[in-house]
């Protein structure tokens, strides 16, 4: 009886697979590179770099080569050699392993204080949370602490409208952003301004155009919009529109230019959450100063009412600023 003794055809491995379906990165192929990580499918990559730069930067790889044995049939299965390379196929994104890399080998892919986009701050914070690349993860948080600074400017004691580190192409969703990375990479301390960025938007906007905003994140949000709101005519502008000047000369010139900033003041009662983003109230009047003995024309201010009014003022938006964390509902920001 006639028996086939051919072999069937093996199987082909899947790391086979992986080596032949990927094309290689025209940046970061370095011909003396001794290992090539392959990003995951679609459009696959590869990156052919240096095993010690990597355990250099990360404990993951560290670890991971230190542990290597000579092959075995179980391994083979995992990585694939060609060209005394080692093939390692990896789940992450083509654009966060070339992200990852880019800080590795170019000394001025990342400056810090520098504006750099947050889909390459992300990436790079997704790939050093994973891989335990401490440097990196340090780096970025430090660009974000930057960003969202909980320090107030004391030189000029407004927040910009928009801050300095944050490139154009983020400009519109930057806070909404932050927030989601600050929860997902536990990066709690740049929460308070960058709710407080979030809530300068209009809250339709914001639910509209950023639904991955969680749930509890857009409540929180509302909530700590409509504490802001209360903040700022009970503390901020406490001052400002009491009943008669607590500090006043009594002089009726002085009560006028008052009344006149209240009046111009109250068109912003509606963007009230505004207030860390403009000038102080005080601040819309301080070139009609004079000296007290002088005041001769309604819409004057002598000098000691308006210090009086600055240092109250001044003090007040410290009082805001300091309790910002607790409109939103977080943790306080340490006492300095």
């Amino acid at each position: 009886m006639y028996q086939d003794t051919t072999r069937p055809a093996k199987r082909p491995r899947e790391s086979d697979a992986v080596a032949d379906s990927y094309v290689h990165d025209t940046t970061l192929w370095l011909k003396d590179g001794n290992i090539i990580l392959v990003s995951s499918q679609p459009q696959a990559k590869g990156f052919r770099v240096h095993r010690s730069i990597l355990a250099m930067h990360s404990e993951f790889f560290a670890d991971m080569f230190n542990l290597a044995r000579p092959e075995e049939p179980a391994r083979k299965e995992a990585r694939e050699w060609s060209e005394d390379c080692t093939t390692l196929p990896l789940t992450d994104g083509s654009h966060d392993v070339y992200c990852f890399l880019q800080y590795l080998y170019v000394p001025n892919y990342f400056q810090l204080g520098t504006p750099m986009s947050f889909i390459q701050l992300e990436a790079m914070l997704r790939m050093a949370t994973k891989y335990l690349c401490q440097r990196l993860r340090d780096d970025v948080t430090k660009q974000f602490d930057l960003i969202y600074c909980s320090k107030f400017p004391s030189d000029s004691p407004k927040l910009p409208p928009v801050p300095a580190l944050v490139p154009k192409e983020d400009v519109g969703t930057h806070a909404i952003t932050a927030i989601r990375m600050a929860r997902l990479y536990n990066i709690p301390q740049i929460l308070p301004v960058a709710f407080y960025y979030a809530a300068t938007i209009d809250p339709v906007k914001y639910v509209e155009i950023h639904p991955s905003l969680s749930p509890e994140d857009q409540l929180t949000l509302i909530r700590g919009r409509a504490r802001l709101v209360t903040a700022t005519f009970e503390i901020a502008w406490c001052w400002l529109l009491q009943d008669g000047f607590k500090f006043g000369c009594g002089d009726t010139d002085c009560e006028m230019t008052r009344y006149s900033v209240i009046r111009a003041t109250a068109p912003r009662a509606a963007q009230a959450v505004d207030l860390l983003l403009c000038d102080m109230p005080h601040q819309t009047v301080q070139d009609q100063v004079v000296p007290e003995d002088d005041l001769a024309d309604v819409g004057e201010l002598c000098a000691g009412c308006f210090n009086h009014w600055k240092t109250a003022e001044c003090a007040a938006y410290s009082v805001v600023w300091n309790e910002l964390p607790i409109y939103f509902g977080l943790t306080p920001w340490p006492k300095k």
